[in-house]
């Protein structure tokens, strides 16, 4: 994939990397999980906004769009 780049994200990005999180959750556990888990799982697996703070949160793109994202901490 010659397209694809990937770049630190920032907080220009929250809104975009929200939907893509909530298209996500809505899109892929349902097949895991009854609904009432489902809307409970928005709560505990949205985005989190510190590790963009932290620097450690990075955003795949594809042709210059959102394709994925993820991140993580060194906090315990």
């Amino acid at each position: 994939m010659d397209n694809l780049t990937h770049r630190l994200a920032g907080q220009a990005d929250l809104p975009a990397l929200t939907a893509l999180m909530n298209a996500a959750i809505a899109g892929l556990l349902p097949q895991f999980l009854p609904p009432d888990q489902v809307k409970a799982s928005f709560a505990v697996m949205g985005l989190d906004t510190q590790l963009i703070e932290d620097g450690t949160y990075f955003i795949v793109e594809i042709e210059g769009k959102l394709a994925g994202c993820g991140g993580w901490s060194r906090r315990a």
